[in-house]
C-alpha cells in the first residue's frame, strides 16, 4: 500500500449554511484522515479573500492542484456541482457523500464513488488514489517509463472529443473509469506496470463497447476513428493530438458565410480545392489549436496559392489569409485559427508558417 500523502479538496455547501454545517464535517475528516491526506479546505479564510473572481479562481486552482475531491452533498449546492465538473475536466477522481439520500442523477453521474457518510467517501477516495499511485507506464521506443497519470489520459480523451466534435466532458466521464477498471482487472501485472499499448487497447475496447450501446452510439460517433488516426501517426493523443484524419479536423464557416469555394463549409471535405485541404491539414497538426473558422473572402488577381498567418489582438485568435486561384467566388479566403492559450498564439503562428514552408506552401502575397 502506498504511503504517499494525497492532496484532497473538501467540497460541500457553504453559502446559506451555519458554522456547524460548514465546518464540523470538515474538521472530522481532518482529524480522521489528516495523516494520509493533505486536506484543502475552501472555508479557510485565506481561500476566501478578495473579489468573487479571486475567490472562484483560488477554488478552481486548488481543485486542479489536488489529487482528488471529496464532496459532502448533504444538500444540493451550485458551487459544489460546478467544482465536481471542474475536477473531472482536470482528470481528478471525485468521491461523494450523500447522507440525506438526495440521489441527484446529474451529480452521481460524475462520481467515482457514492457513499452515505463523508468518512466512507473519504475511504473510497483513498483506495482509488492509492490503487493508481503505484502504477508505472512502460514506454516504447527507448523513452523513459513514467507514473500513470489519470489527468493525462483525460486530456487525451478530451482532445479526440474535440476532433470528433463530441462532448468533451460527458465522454471522458463515461470512458475514463471503465478504462482504468479494465487496466486494473486485465492489464496490470503484480509489479503494477502497464504498457502504453495496453492503455491504447483498453481505450479502444471501452469506446467500442459504448458505440455498440444504442444509448451512447451517437455521442461516441467518430471518437474511435480520431483515436485510431492519432495511433497511426505514431503519437498518442495529447491535449492537442496530431491526428490528420479529415473527419477529426474542426473546421467550418459561419451560417451566414459563403466561401471562395462556394457553399458553407462544415467539414474539410466540403472544400473542393486540394491545395486548401492540404494546407488546413498541415495547420491543424500544429499543437495548441482548437478550431479553424472560415470568414470573409474577396476577389482579386491571385495566380499562386499561398497562406499567411499573424497573431491577432483578439484573445486566443490567429488571423489567416489563404490565396487560392481555384476559388469560384474569389481568390482570397480569410480564416481564424483559435488556440487554447492566448500567451502562445504568436509562437503558434510562427509554427504554422514554418510547417507550411516545409511542405512547400509559400506566403501568397
Amino acid at each position: 500500500m502506498s504511503a504517499q500523502k494525497f492532496s484532497v479538496y473538501l467540497a460541500g455547501p457553504i453559502h446559506g449554511c451555519n458554522k456547524v454545517q460548514v465546518h464540523k464535517w470538515r474538521e472530522e475528516i481532518k482529524k480522521s484522515f489528516g495523516k494520509s491526506m493533505h486536506l484543502i479546505d475552501p472555508t479557510d479564510p485565506a481561500q476566501r479573500r478578495g473579489t468573487p473572481y479571486a475567490i472562484v479562481k483560488a477554488d478552481l486552482d486548488a481543485i486542479e492542484k489536488a489529487d482528488g475531491m471529496l464532496v459532502n452533498m448533504w444538500r444540493e449546492s451550485i458551487g459544489s456541482a460546478i467544482g465536481i465538473v471542474h475536477a473531472h475536466r482536470a482528470g481528478r477522481p471525485v468521491a461523494i457523500a450523500d447522507p440525506n439520500h438526495l440521489s441527484n442523477a446529474n451529480i452521481n453521474f460524475y462520481a467515482s464513488a457514492v457513499k452515505s457518510k463523508p468518512s466512507e467517501a473519504a475511504e473510497a477516495l483513498l483506495r482509488i488514489l492509492r490503487a493508481e499511485a503505484g502504477w508505472i507506464v512502460e514506454k516504447s521506443g527507448g523513452r523513459s517509463d513514467e507514473p500513470f497519470r489519470r489527468e493525462k489520459l483525460a486530456d487525451a480523451l478530451r482532445a479526440v472529443c474535440r476532433r470528433a466534435k463530441r462532448n468533451g466532458i460527458v465522454v471522458p466521464v463515461l470512458v475514463l473509469p471503465k478504462v482504468i477498471e479494465s487496466l486494473a482487472e486485465d492489464g496490470m501485472s503484480s509489479s503494477n506496470r502497464v504498457s502504453s499499448s495496453q492503455i491504447d487497447r483498453a481505450v479502444k475496447r471501452v469506446i467500442g463497447e459504448f458505440q455498440k450501446n444504442s444509448d451512447y452510439e451517437s455521442e461516441m460517433r467518430g471518437i474511435l476513428d480520431c483515436w485510431n488516426a492519432a495511433a497511426r501517426s505514431g503519437k498518442k493523443p495529447r491535449a492537442q493530438p496530431s491526428a490528420t484524419s479529415a473527419a477529426c479536423i474542426d473546421i467550418g464557416s459561419g451560417k451566414s458565410h459563403s466561401t471562395i469555394w462556394g457553399k458553407s463549409v462544415k467539414e474539410l471535405r466540403d472544400i473542393p480545392s486540394e491545395n486548401a485541404r492540404k494546407a488546413f491539414e498541415i495547420i491543424w497538426q500544429v499543437p495548441g489549436i482548437t478550431r479553424i473558422l472560415l470568414s470573409q473572402f474577396r476577389r482579386g488577381n491571385r495566380k499562386k496559392f499561398g497562406v499567411t498567418v499573424d497573431a491577432s489582438n483578439t484573445p486566443c485568435i490567429i488571423e489567416g489569409k489563404m490565396f487560392d486561384p481555384s476559388g469560384v467566388k474569389g481568390d482570397m479566403q480569410s480564416f481564424q485559427v483559435r488556440v487554447q492559450h492566448d500567451g502562445e498564439k504568436s509562437k503558434i503562428a510562427g509554427n504554422i508558417t514554418e510547417a507550411l514552408k516545409k511542405k512547400g506552401i509559400s506566403a501568397g502575397k
